[in-house]
């Protein structure tokens, strides 16, 4: 998704503003005992705010990899992304191109 930025078009913009983590925290006391998945994180903001709420069932990623990958497809590169641990590997045949 493409963000305009000041009248220049941006990918991705990495952090979420003071607004929007109040609205986490506020919402986070309902998310008590259940997983919470959280995407492409770069900071770990979303993950500091539940683990000072008590929340500590959280599973996340950094956004290191979706940098890479659409800095290599921008770039024209191929991009070889592989599954190593075997507990995982099922996950490969999504990452074929």
């Amino acid at each position: 998704m493409l963000i305009l930025q000041g009248g220049v078009k941006v990918l991705f913009i990495g952090s979420i503003n003071t607004d929007m983590r109040s609205i986490v925290s506020e919402m986070s006391t309902k998310w008590a005992g259940i997983p919470i998945y959280v995407g492409c994180s770069g900071n770990f903001t979303v993950e500091r705010i539940l683990v000072k709420k008590g929340i500590t069932n959280i599973y996340s990623n950094d956004v290191s990899l979706y940098s890479c990958a659409i800095g290599n497809y921008l770039a024209g590169k191929d991009m070889r992304i592989e599954v190593v641990d075997e507990r995982f590997a099922w996950l490969n045949k999504y990452l074929a191109t």
